[in-house]
């Protein structure tokens, strides 16, 4: 097809925000695996959509159509899921023997019964703590 232009689009949308809004839905639907309507010859999903819209094969309907299917949308939570957990694994070093977290742990129940540090009364009324 030739080169798709505004003025195509507007003889069959003529609001240019409702196009831009229709022609971004559509373009995000392919990115998301929905085929496209006509030849795509190469062309990025932006300008196939303003070619669809040109052809009248895409009109306002398509804002009420989920931008991804629902499996679509399984699969990628999968696979973000799976991605994440292989995040922590790589992370997890097999030498470390937790000895960091024992004594984050003992500290922190020193400070909260007041064993390390010891404070005073200054002024103002508030406390600061002694080194």
């Amino acid at each position: 097809m030739a080169r798709v232009t505004v003025e195509d689009c507007l003889d069959k949308i003529e609001n240019r925000f409702e196009l831009v809004l229709i022609a971004s839905h559509r373009a995000k639907q392919m990115l998301n695996g929905s085929n496209s309507k006509i030849d795509p010859e190469g062309s990025k999903p932006d300008i196939v959509a303003l070619r669809e819209i040109a052809g009248s094969l895409t009109d306002r309907t398509v804002l009420e159509e989920p931008v991804m299917s629902e499996s679509t949308r399984e699969r990628n939570l999968y696979e973000l899921m799976q991605h994440n957990r292989f995040e922590e694994l790589s992370h997890y070093d097999e030498d470390d023997d937790f000895d960091d977290t024992v004594d984050n742990e003992d500290e922190e129940a020193s400070l909260a019964d007041g064993e390390l540090g010891e404070s005073e009364e200054v002024p103002d009324g508030s406390t600061e703590e002694k080194s």
